[in-house]
């Protein structure tokens, strides 16, 4: 019996084994004016006011490396695998290694870069400039980097006309996007998609409001647009190109958008009066699940894996960062101090900017759609909990302390229930060579009866509910 007791509080305590832990603070010390995280890896980069680049390892507090740059940070992006990065700092765009400081520098006469983007593998990058002009390198080493095309010139089936209107629509945007195959650009009106290695246009789609978020796979094969009220997905598989479109119920609800590396899992926070997650695999434009929030957060920020969504914000109390399966289930969820106003995944973490520092939590072991536990929902549910559980715990140490056969089962059928006594009297026991009484309570209802203390085996039948068994005592 000790055994079953034993499993039964471990079964009872695996759920809370899985928790966010306490997040790793990466101080910047500086408002951060860009960010981003190796999805592969975890490793770290922001850029601030001061025009300071600091890469952080996975998990680690203190900075791995430091460039510094004589502008704000505007923009910056790294490689699947953290070894290689993008920044923009006025009208200068460089990449950096991980290790080896600045790789190569750019600067074109009367151009500014608003938008960088990088490949998975890091050789290839591009920025989009305040002349309409796109541009993408490639880097074999540091001594050299080609300047493998221009958009729209790259187009040849353009003509003049048309690559100004295309400058004019372009000269203004923030959204980049690349994959290991394709470019994506939103300005006004349109996005076009090139291919990657000759820069020639692949296609351009109408817009029929500004672009709020853009989106890209590693692959490609998918690319997600948001505008204020709707979430656009284009898939290119092979030859075949097709698309849908998803309107949020409250118009002009959109707060942000998520997409997997792979892919595979895309999301949309949306809701004026409430606000709710809705999950998608690209492959169909039916909701794959919904979560709601409980409590709306301000300025809310999402974030998607392969297996995970991330939701974050500023809760005012409430919790501020929440994991999801990638089937929606929550799994897990916390009340930071200094909320967050941007959250990434990568390496198996999920980071979160609250402005001038980044808090790298590690992801909760349990969890998942395939058997995992789901997770309390913030630390006042898991204190609640912890506090049912120790309750239950004492009952089931009492029936430990006094060794209480109960017919649960292994032989043969308990007695029916009994009425309970008029009054609600408390099972009488006669004290037979009894030295004395003890109270004890029924594991059944939680009823209060008095029994002998005979030193031996003896019956003991619950005078309110009736169940019996044997206790020594």
């Amino acid at each position: 019996m000790k055994r079953g007791v034993l499993l039964l509080a471990l079964l009872l305590l695996a759920p809370f084994a899985s928790a966010f832990g306490a997040p790793v603070e990466q101080d910047v010390g500086r408002t951060i004016t860009a960010w981003d995280v190796a999805t592969e890896t975890g490793v770290t980069v922001t850029g601030d006011v001061g025009g300071n680049l600091l890469l952080f390892a996975p998990g680690e507090a203190e900075p791995e490396s430091e460039q510094l740059d004589e502008n704000p940070i505007d923009d910056v992006v790294l490689s699947a695998d953290g070894e290689r990065f993008v920044a923009i700092s006025g009208k200068f765009l460089t990449l950096y290694g991980r290790t080896g400081g600045a790789l190569s520098h750019h600067d074109f006469a009367g151009e500014i870069p608003l938008a960088a983007a990088i490949s998975p593998s890091g050789d290839y990058y591009a920025a989009a400039y305040d002349s309409g002009n796109v541009r993408l390198w490639w880097f074999l080493n540091k001594d050299d980097v080609r300047l493998k095309w221009e958009f729209p010139d790259s187009e040849f089936d353009y003509s003049d006309e048309q690559r100004d209107e295309v400058r004019r629509g372009l000269n203004a945007t923030s959204l980049l996007e690349m994959s290991s195959d394709y470019i994506a650009v939103a300005g006004k009106g349109k996005l076009y998609v090139m291919l990657r290695n000759d820069g020639s246009l692949k296609q351009a789609y109408p817009l029929d409001s500004a672009a709020q978020q853009l989106k890209i796979s590693d692959d490609g094969g998918t690319l997600c647009l948001a505008t204020k009220g709707s979430l656009s997905t284009y898939l290119f598989s092979g030859g075949s190109e097709r698309s849908w479109r998803f309107e949020s119920p409250e118009q002009d609800s959109v707060h942000t958008i998520g997409l997997a590396p792979d892919g595979g899992l895309l999301a949309v926070l949306h809701g004026s009066s409430s606000q709710v997650v809705t999950g998608f695999t690209p492959d169909s434009s039916e909701p794959a699940w919904e979560f709601e929030l409980e409590a709306s957060l301000i300025g809310p920020a999402l974030a998607v894996s392969d297996s995970h969504v991330a939701v974050a914000g500023w809760g005012l109390g409430e919790p501020d960062l929440l994991l999801l399966s990638a089937g929606g289930k929550l799994l897990a969820s916390t009340v930071s101090d200094a909320g967050a106003s941007s959250v990434q995944f990568g390496g198996g973490r999920v980071i979160t900017n609250s402005g001038d520092a980044l808090a790298n939590y590690a992801l909760p072991v349990a969890g998942g759609d395939s058997g995992g536990f789901e997770l309390p929902a913030d630390a006042r549910t898991l204190g609640l909990a912890v506090a049912a559980l120790l309750l239950l715990a004492g009952a089931v140490g009492a029936v430990f302390y006094l060794d209480i056969d109960l017919p649960f089962g292994g032989g043969g059928l308990s007695p029916p229930p009994v009425a309970p006594p008029s009054g609600g009297a408390p099972l009488k026991v006669r004290p037979v060579g009894a030295a004395g009484t003890v109270t004890i309570a029924c594991p059944g209802c939680g009823a209060r009866m008095k029994v002998p203390k005979l030193g031996r085996a003896q019956k003991v039948k619950c005078g309110e509910c009736g169940l019996a068994g044997t206790a020594e005592i």
